[in-house]
């Protein structure tokens, strides 16, 4: 009998596995005169309806809740769209953030007046409240808070809760959400600066003159981003092994990059909004970009493989697990 010979197994490669979680965003509809909230998987499928009107849609911490700004307030919604409460807000507000442990929600009262050495009407200020309508304070003084570009939000909360920094007309401010007391930690802070803190509290991303830097929340230890000048949004993943960024390339050819939080091993995604939400997937695996227009996202892996994925969406978007 003649030799035999086994062949080679061929195994297909597994397709690559969706992002997981769920994106929440706001749309206008065509005629300019109305405005939805609605969920969908991180592939663009599944598809619902949580809220007809609404703005600046967010997660809650635990993923149940959806909180948007509705008329003269905040309402909170379940994932389907049954409305838990609304909540009585001062002024006209923007940029909408749960407190980490979901029990407080931070926004901006905005204010139409000229900060010093900004031509647009971009200043507000920061109050808090608790979900359930109680404790409505104001944590900054009036007009204190820089909003120069409104689709950034202009500040953060600390992972335990207890402080919120926010770039302030005066540079970066920390602020203790229970007594109100501020600090301001770094007055040649850009007032473009939109802070992100570590996901273990360590370490507070921000811009300082033209570069990308991470200091301890006492402003010591202060370290470049390398590569990172002329950045506009900047995020830490939720894991904190790496920080993600938008600058500006030359003229108006903004580009998303990746890398580790002192700037090594770098990696570019592509052509970014300059003014558009950039947000990491719960696994830290995949960022979500806004495109011009507000009718779509970009869906990027975050190592720079592949293309990206082109997904519906809207003007403002959260990633919720």
């Amino acid at each position: 009998m003649g030799a035999t010979y086994d062949r080679p197994m061929v195994v297909a490669a597994p397709p690559p596995s969706p992002p997981p979680g769920l994106i929440v965003f706001d749309q206008v509809s065509l005629d300019g005169q109305r405005t939805f909230i609605f969920r969908e998987r991180g592939d663009g499928s599944g598809r619902v309806l949580v809220l007809r009107g609404g703005s600046d849609p967010v997660w809650s911490p635990d993923g149940r809740f959806i909180a948007a700004f509705q008329g003269r307030g905040i309402t909170v919604a379940t994932r389907d769209g049954r409305v838990v409460r609304h909540v009585r807000t001062v002024g006209s507000t923007a940029h909408l953030a749960w407190s980490p442990d979901g029990r407080r929600l931070a926004y901006v009262a905005e204010h139409c007046q000229e900060p010093a050495g900004n031509g647009d009407p971009s200043c507000g200020t920061l109050w808090v409240v608790h979900v359930d309508g109680s404790g409505q304070r104001r944590l900054s003084r009036e007009h204190a808070v820089a909003l120069v570009y409104s689709s950034d939000r202009p500040y953060t909360w600390s992972p335990d809760g207890r402080r919120i920094a926010f770039a302030g007309l005066e540079g970066l401010v920390l602020v203790d959400v229970l007594t109100g007391q501020q600090r301001l930690l770094d007055r040649t802070a850009r007032i473009e600066a939109v802070p992100d803190w570590s996901p273990d509290g360590r370490r507070l991303l921000f811009t300082y003159g033209s570069a990308l830097v991470t200091s301890a929340p006492d402003g010591s230890g202060r370290r470049i981003v390398r590569g990172a000048r002329d950045t506009l949004l900047a995020a830490w993943s939720p894991d904190g092994s790496r920080i993600a960024y938008i600058r500006r390339v030359h003229g108006d050819d903004w580009r998303a990059f990746v890398s580790a939080p002192n700037g090594d091993a770098r990696v570019q995604l592509g052509q970014a909004q300059s003014d558009r939400p950039l947000v990491w997937s719960p696994d830290a695996r995949f960022l979500l970009l806004g495109v011009a227009g507000g009718e779509r996202f970009e869906i990027f892996r975050a190592d720079g493989r592949g293309r990206p994925r082109f997904i519906r969406g809207g003007e403002d978007g959260d990633w919720g697990r």
